[in-house]
């Protein structure tokens, strides 16, 4: 018996390449169940109301009472909790703990995040993640694959983070990258009411007359002078002065002619 639980630890500590099992629930997948279980306060919870916004990230551990890449995870994890929760998808971890092992940690290190307990390992097997290589009997049987699941809060699957060695867990910020990728903020519409300006562009008023200091000035031309009238172009009538008649003298005499004297002679 002895010989048995020491080549299953050995199965389970040796050979890091073991965890490379993904599980049998894929990305665009639907999640099994809605991961009714007990969290670290013996509190029933499910899917409806520890999702956020957006959804959930959904990590398994193997331990957090033993595990020590667990523990170093869940304290990574809990430090970033506010990111998770602002970003939509707070953090919730599934493992075989019971949840006085859960609340123990969670009390030891101010972990504020949800950590459910699947002591049956019925989450784990759900998932298709159970670690086989544990064998019935010994500690560590019905611990998963560590891995993380992003998702979404119509419990699809957006998007999984798995490591071929079960020692390396992908960090808080790698996740975070990971949940920014799947949904990058918006960017607002530019106003259709005015151009956009570039930064770092310098905008040009331009006037409306640009004057060339080196050209000369230019010169007034006098507008042309009136057009002289063409004589072979009828002008308009002009009226005739009336005609004055003179009486004819009552003596019927001229008036006398005045001599003329011849000039001196010099």
């Amino acid at each position: 018996m002895a010989r048995l639980v020491f080549f299953a630890f050995f199965l389970v500590f040796a050979f890091p390449s073991l965890s490379l099992a993904q599980g049998s629930v894929n990305v665009g997948d639907a999640i099994p169940g809605d991961l009714s279980a007990k969290d670290q306060n013996e509190k029933m919870r499910s899917f409806e109301d520890i999702k956020g916004a957006k959804g959930i990230t959904l990590v398994f551990i193997r331990s957090a009472d033993w595990c020590p890449h667990c523990q170093k995870q869940l304290i990574d994890l809990n430090k970033n909790a506010k990111k998770f929760s602002q970003a939509g998808y707070p953090v919730v971890t599934v493992s075989y703990d019971l949840p006085e092992k859960l609340n123990k940690f969670a009390s030891q290190h101010g972990a504020g995040i949800t950590m459910l307990s699947d002591p049956a390992s019925k989450i784990i097997r759900d998932f298709g993640i159970l670690n086989e290589n544990s064998a019935k009997g010994t500690f560590s049987y019905g611990i998963p694959h560590p891995g993380v699941y992003i998702v979404a809060k119509n419990k699809k699957v957006q998007a999984k983070i798995f490591k071929e060695d079960y020692t390396q867990r992908p960090s808080a910020g790698e996740i975070l990258a990971e949940i920014e990728k799947l949904n990058p903020p918006e960017v607002p519409p530019e106003s259709m009411d005015e151009d956009p300006i570039v930064p770092g562009e310098e905008t040009i008023s331009i006037p409306e007359k640009i004057v060339d200091p080196v050209a000369p000035p230019e010169e007034t031309v006098a507008p042309p002078p009136p057009a002289l009238p063409d004589p072979n172009v009828p002008s308009e009538a002009v009226p005739e002065a009336p005609v004055v008649e003179l009486e004819p003298d009552p003596a019927g005499l001229e008036p006398p002619v005045q001599p003329v004297s011849p000039p001196d002679a010099f």
